[in-house]
């Protein structure tokens, strides 16, 4: 699948396509890439051209009863299958097809249609520079094809399996694409640039830079010109060059070149030096121009009689309007200094529709810093502004992280936990929640590390609960449990201390209240084994051997419960485990659950018990104590991250 067998055609005789229907049926899907063009497929899958562009027609409807045909048939024909030809063999073929398709299509005068139909343009016909014409051959030249003689009928049809495109279009549509952009930026000179543009649009993965604002060659307009006027034109266009390469030794001469005005001299495109220097962001050239006197406020000209190149956009903009643009800052800075007018043509008092600089620079805006936002932030929160807090909380994601400074802890979260703990806006809260996800960071949550158990007495697990070998006897919910002091004894200082109270010459049985008959069995079957390999602890009793291993001191066994809370924590059990280990005051457990909550906030957030515990007073943990907690343990994570030494190592 997706091996086609693609036609190379010498399209020189329209039958020569008759052998090869059945293949361009095949094929109709794959041709109908060419949907967005002007060009479409015929009932039987041929690639023919639409009505606004059929010679045949166009000749039938110009022309007057009786008259002369400015063309025979056989000529319109082979001028059809030229504007469809997909594959060139050598340069010379390609300017001969390049040639004749646009000698015959100014005349047509063609209006522009929804499909993209080119238009002809009254000033002038286009030309093809040389340079354009061989990027072009790179994009249509096929090595393998053979030219046979254009004489012979019918022309044989070569069939090849290997294309370096899928789909390759006609002539005509390069043509099209090409002309477009060379129209859109006013030249009557097709460029390589230009077929590089349309080569991005026409061929699949093909791609190039964006065109630059440059000077134009000026082959174009010199074709017009008598020989006095084209030495002129190629001098100013030899000084223009010369200060875009930009050495600064080459002013002097390159002013002397631009002809009477100078270094004011503008260019087809009714730009200055000065103002391609700030296209550019040359600081040292613009300095180097204003030196040399060059007019800091000249003006984009808005005719276009004497500079048909002029761009209806860029009419009465200013070096000032480019730097600003192009965001060029020190630029910018050179302009304003020297005396640049912020008001551009306005201050003259003419009535003109573009912006002016300080239009643009306002419509650019300045990139936010984490100060300005924070003080923007603080205001708006101040003022009550719900819509405006909203707004720049979405700007949060455009402050580098690398300005994630102290401010951010000692102001921005205090400032952010605030707003969360006083507004009950779902729409605010989900943007906090995103923002504290966003600081929180993709790394994984600080792990709860095993605690190495002290080596203490123990026992034979035959010893467990063995009545005729124990010492000591618990009564855990009217059952007993027989154990042995010297065990207990050294377990931990809860025991100690039970065990003091009840001498060994007592027989009295120590009561434990609060703690279950198979909890405690856990918490002993953990001191007989010397471990809690062998537990084997239920889901529903992990939070009350917590809470047995908390009451009796036994960190060990507490740690082992609280990485297994750890790893069974999801966004339904995530809030009874907090609120459990808050209860017990397991910090580890409890920063534990705060770096959860905070790595998945934006999903908590929806949530009605996380929602309860944030705002809850009357809770187990009040809202405000949560939140608090919440900033601090984001606190942490922002400092050992973005601003400690060596950053990522609590993580």
């Amino acid at each position: 699948a997706g091996n086609y067998v693609f036609l190379l055609i010498h399209l020189r005789d329209s039958n020569s396509l008759l052998g090869v229907l059945f293949w361009c049926h095949c094929c109709v899907q794959k041709l109908k890439l060419y949907w967005a063009s002007p060009f479409f497929l015929s009932n039987v899958g041929v690639l023919c051209l639409p009505d606004s562009l059929n010679l045949h027609k166009d000749q039938q409807r110009s022309n007057k009863p009786g008259e002369v045909q400015m063309f025979s048939q056989s000529e319109l024909r082979t001028i059809e299958q030229s504007l469809l030809a997909t594959r060139v063999g050598s340069i010379a073929e390609l300017s001969d097809l390049v040639s004749r398709a646009m000698h015959h299509l100014q005349p047509l005068n063609a209006k522009q249609h929804g499909n993209g139909t080119p238009m002809h343009q009254k000033q002038g016909s286009f030309y093809w520079e040389p340079e354009a014409l061989y990027t072009l051959c790179y994009f249509m030249h096929c090595p393998q094809m053979e030219w046979e003689n254009p004489n012979v009928e019918p022309s044989k049809v070569t069939l090849q399996t290997e294309r370096p495109f899928i789909v390759l279009p006609p002539l005509m549509e390069w043509i099209r694409v090409a002309v477009a952009h060379a129209g859109h930026r006013r030249s009557f000179s097709v460029d390589s640039d230009d077929v590089r543009q349309a080569a991005r649009l026409l061929l699949p993965g093909v791609d190039c830079e964006p065109r630059q604002l440059k000077i134009d060659d000026c082959f174009c307009a010199s074709r017009k010109l008598d020989a006095v006027a084209t030495e002129a034109k190629f001098k100013q266009d030899l000084g223009f060059r010369m200060l875009n390469c930009g050495r600064t030794d080459l002013v002097k001469q390159a002013i002397s070149l631009l002809g009477p005005d100078g270094i004011n001299s503008m260019s087809e495109q009714g730009m200055t030096p000065l103002m391609y220097a700030c296209v550019r962001g040359d600081e040292a050239m613009v300095q180097m121009l204003l030196d040399a006197g060059a007019d800091l406020n000249a003006e984009v000209v808005s005719t276009a009689h004497k500079y048909p190149s002029v761009h209806p956009e860029t009419r009465h903009w200013t070096a000032l309007t480019f730097a600003v643009l192009h965001g060029h800052i020190p630029v910018v800075q050179l302009l304003l200094d020297a005396g640049a007018k912020v008001e551009g043509s306005l201050e003259h008092g003419e009535e003109n529709y573009s912006e002016t600089p300080l239009q643009l620079a306002a419509a650019a805006g300045v990139p936010w810093t984490l100060h300005t936002w924070l003080e923007s932030l603080r205001t708006s929160f101040q003022q009550h502004r719900r819509p405006l807090i909203q707004c720049l909380l979405k700007e949060f994601k455009s402050i580098q992280e690398e300005e994630y400074t102290e401010e951010l802890i000692t102001q921005g979260l205090p400032l952010m936990f605030e707003i969360l703990k006083a507004s009950k806006n779902e729409v605010i809260s989900q943007q906090l929640s995103v923002i504290f996800t966003h600081c929180y960071g993709p790394y994984p949550i600080p792990k709860l590390v095993e605690i190495k158990r002290k080596q203490t007495s123990r026992l034979d697990p035959h010893f467990l609960n063995n009545k005729e070998m124990s010492d000591v006897t618990f009564l855990v919910e009217g059952r007993p449990f027989y154990a042995h002091r010297v065990l207990l004894f050294t377990a931990s200082p809860r025991f100690k201390a039970l065990l003091s109270s009840k001498p060994s010459s007592d027989s009295t049985c120590i009561e434990i209240n609060y703690v279950k008959y198979p909890i405690f069995q856990l918490v002993m079957q953990y001191l007989y084994y010397g471990g809690a390999e062998s537990l084997l602890i239920k889901n529903n009793e992990i939070m009350e051997l917590l809470s047995a291993a908390k009451f009796f001191q036994l960190e060990a066994l507490q740690r082992h419960c609280e990485i297994i809370c750890a790893k069974s924590i999801n966004t339904e059990n995530c809030v009874d485990i907090y609120n459990h280990a808050k209860f017990l005051g397991v910090t580890e457990l409890s920063a534990y659950c705060e770096g959860y909550f905070l790595k998945n906030m934006m999903v908590l957030i929806e949530n009605e018990a996380f929602k309860q515990l944030l705002y809850d007073k009357n809770g187990e943990t009040s809202g405000q104590s949560v939140l608090e907690d919440l900033q601090r343990t984001l606190a942490t994570r922002i400092q050992s991250i973005h601003l400690s030494s060596s950053k990522g190592s609590v993580v």
